[in-house]
């Protein structure tokens, strides 16, 4: 097979896996779940595309394996989470859902990675993205109009081809921090599709009443105007006092906050939507926590709690009614499930990366991605979750820091 060939076989994969993480593999507008035996552990569809798009990803990658070992010497920490992750599985009380978990996860690694070291600039993925976010947004729009079920009957919420409104909500987040950086970067027609999109992204994250995007998107916000402020102080050589005066007085509002403005915290939840427990989340990370006791150091298996057989589900299923699919807090389920260890280790991954972010990328849109989704992570679980739209999207701002970075050493090396 020629070089043409494996680069084509690995945009035609990329594709697909974008196409899929956005449109989902499941039926649009299913009723809401109220009993675990209508709780699915499997997907018969998604097994069959996903095995696909591994194959594909492997025959593509397979002419670039010496680029494979220099990205993974060079990036090194997502490698080695991801194999505390894959050594969980030995001790998972559940094996085999832990090991399709875990496989969805490294197909997204590697449909990513190969995707990347064929494409010349990350730019073409991008687009890619943009494209099929747009006929994602234009038929979720269509759907709320035309189509009653579109619409939660409970609450009123939009949850258009979602099962439920927090999933739009969060397609809807990754869909802004995408259009954002792309309005201004575009010609005058590009431009006017674009504020399109964005109004439209607008439009579905707030009609999906999902307080948690909202907030997140308002967060990001304000984390990107500190990107850009940083970027201005490091060109003219301030960029470590801009970070140092950062930290200072966010730690000196972060203090005064807690000692004098502690009634007006514990309202803030009211404010949006949200009881004080952030609807049983609170409790539901409390439990989790002493769950956790048991199997603190080393976790109970990648993925491998919340499976509807689990003895301990059962018991929690039995107080929460609402039936959680997650813990709804990605680093309460990283420490159930992968401990404390798999924990540190993502949190070495995190820090070398937003460190290497600010050191050598002027790539603004890789670091909305990342903090968007960390910021998400909180109140929802996404990151190294599989089939999750945001958590995807962080391993590939991940793997663009990275792949720029090689590309750009061996280019140095060259000349």
């Amino acid at each position: 097979m020629s070089y043409t060939r494996h680069e084509t076989l690995a945009k035609i994969t990329v594709w697909l896996f974008l196409f899929f993480t956005l449109f989902g593999t499941s039926l649009p507008f299913t009723e809401r779940i109220t009993e675990t035996r209508n709780i699915g552990t499997s997907n018969l569809f998604n097994q069959i595309v996903y095995s696909l798009l591994f194959i594909l990803s492997i025959v593509s990658i397979i002419n670039k394996k010496s680029l494979v070992l220099t990205l993974i010497v060079q990036e090194k920490y997502l490698t080695i989470f991801l194999t505390w992750c894959f050594l969980s599985i030995v001790w998972s009380e559940f094996k085999l859902i832990s090991f399709k978990r875990f496989f969805q996860v490294m197909t997204s690694v590697l449909v990513l990675s190969s995707a990347l070291l064929h494409i010349d600039s990350s730019k073409t993925i991008f687009n890619y993205l943009k494209f099929i976010l747009s006929i994602y947004l234009i038929t979720t729009l269509f759907s709320i109009l035309l189509i009653p079920a579109a619409i939660d009957p409970v609450s009123g919420s939009f949850r258009g081809l979602e099962q439920q409104k927090n999933q739009l909500g969060q397609i809807c987040l990754l869909s802004l921090t995408i259009w954002i950086y792309s309005f201004k970067s575009e010609k005058i027609a590009q431009k006017i599709f674009s504020f399109l999109m964005i109004l439209a992204s607008l439009g579905l994250l707030v009609g999906s009443h999902s307080a948690t995007s909202q907030i997140s998107f308002l967060i990001g916000l304000l984390f990107l105007l500190m990107y850009y402020l940083f970027m201005h102080f490091k060109k003219h050589g301030y960029g470590n006092v801009f970070i140092f005066y950062s930290f200072f007085f966010s730690f000196i509002l972060i203090f005064t906050s807690y000692f004098y403005l502690t009634k007006l915290i514990l309202a803030l939840p009211e404010y949006i939507g949200k009881d004080a427990t952030f609807t049983g989340r609170t409790e539901l990370w409390h439990d989790l926590l002493i769950l956790s006791k048991d199997h603190f150091f080393f976790g109970c298996g990648f993925s491998g709690f919340w499976v509807t057989i689990n003895p301990e589900l059962s018991a929690l299923y039995r107080k929460y009614l609402f039936l959680p699919r997650n813990g709804h807090s990605g680093y309460i389920d990283m420490i159930n499930e992968v401990g404390i260890i798999g924990l540190l280790l993502f949190l070495i991954l995190l820090f070398d990366g937003l460190r290497k972010i600010l050191k050598y990328s002027n790539n603004s849109q890789v670091f909305l991605i990342v903090v968007i989704a960390l910021i998400v992570n909180f109140l929802e679980t996404t990151i190294f979750s599989p089939g999750d739209a945001i958590g995807r999207m962080f391993i590939f701002a991940y793997l663009v820091l990275h792949t720029e970075i090689l590309k750009t050493s061996n280019t140095k090396s060259l000349s």
